[in-house]
């Protein structure tokens, strides 16, 4: 029975009473609002039943389901970012680490090719005064392939971080390296200032 013809049957069994003159029972009243809610309620066979919520479960299983796996792929893309990110900064660290190597070696392959100048030309007195510059470049040199040394042993570590120990051992190793690298850029720029200076002495 629609919601409209029970309103409406109510309406006639309470306008019969009213002209019969009967006096309006409310307890008769909400029995027969009862009854009229009894016939509104749909009869659903058992089997019916059974696959609607059969069918409910599915689609809370396959909505499940597809939250789950865009949580898995945000998380593939967020592993993927990070890994891209650490290998960007390990290639400019790499270039600049060999950067810094070409140019110290290269300071320290021209002073070499200048004292020999001296030399040859009877000046060898003024090499001397060189020492602490070519000191300085190979200085650089080497901090920079301990630079080096230091990032692979860093990577080893990175690579094998499932304990707080080797994670730790990344990080120290990843620390002593920027040292290393910063005290290379140290040696050429100390290197620079001396022969600056040497080439304002009068003997130049």
């Amino acid at each position: 029975m629609e919601g409209r013809e029970a309103l409406q049957e109510l309406k006639e069994e309470v306008q019969k009473v009213i002209d019969q003159g009967q006096a309006l029972s409310p307890e008769g009243l909400i029995q027969y609002v009862d009854l009229l809610l009894d016939s509104l309620e749909p009869q659903r066979d058992p089997a019916t039943e059974l696959e609607r919520k059969k069918a409910i479960s599915e689609l809370h299983l396959a909505a499940y389901n597809s939250d789950r796996a865009a949580a898995l792929q945000a998380q593939a893309l967020n592993a993927a970012s990070d890994l891209e990110a650490f290998r960007t900064v390990i290639q400019a660290g790499g270039i600049a680490r060999k950067d810094l190597l070409v140019v110290n070696g290269g300071a320290s392959v021209a002073l070499l090719a200048l004292l020999g100048h001296f030399v040859s030309t009877g000046k060898a007195q003024a090499t001397t005064a060189f020492a602490p510059v070519l000191q300085s470049f190979a200085a650089g040199v080497a901090l920079c392939v301990l630079c080096s040394a230091l990032t692979y042993v860093s990577q080893i570590f990175y690579q094998h971080d499932e304990t707080r120990a080797s994670r730790f051992a990344a990080w120290a190793f990843h620390f002593l390296a920027v040292v290393a690298w910063v005290g290379g850029g140290t040696g050429f720029v100390l290197g620079a200032f001396k022969a600056a200076n040497i080439f304002s002495m009068p003997l130049f």
